[in-house]
């Protein structure tokens, strides 16, 4: 017997890129602008979905979940945003502990 909800959902994916909205201040004007950029990410993982939850699970082991309220309406677009965003987060999180130990070994 399964222990996943009936509408347990398994995606394989890979984020090609990632657009992100941008906000800079000229530090000598103070004109303040705005755009968007996109970088590649080349990251391979997982969106697990189930009764309104998403898990993006990264092959690094870096999970990040969006949990649907009770009285919420659930959107897929945004849970995946956030639960990428969380996932994305511990996995520069690694990332960065690496480095730092790379540089430790180097002195």
């Amino acid at each position: 017997m399964s222990m996943l909800p009936d509408n347990f959902q398994q995606l394989n994916v890979r984020y090609n890129s990632c657009y992100r909205k941008v906000t800079t201040t000229d530090v000598e004007t103070g004109e303040v602008r705005s755009g968007m950029f996109m970088h590649d990410t080349g990251i391979e993982g997982q969106i697990i979905l189930a009764d309104n939850n998403i898990v993006v699970a990264l092959k690094d082991g870096s999970r990040g979940v969006a949990k649907c309220g009770n009285h919420d309406t659930f959107n897929f677009s945004h849970g995946l945003k956030i639960a990428y965003s969380r996932a994305m987060l511990q996995h520069l999180a690694k990332q960065i502990e690496e480095l730092v130990q790379l540089s430790i070994t180097e002195e």
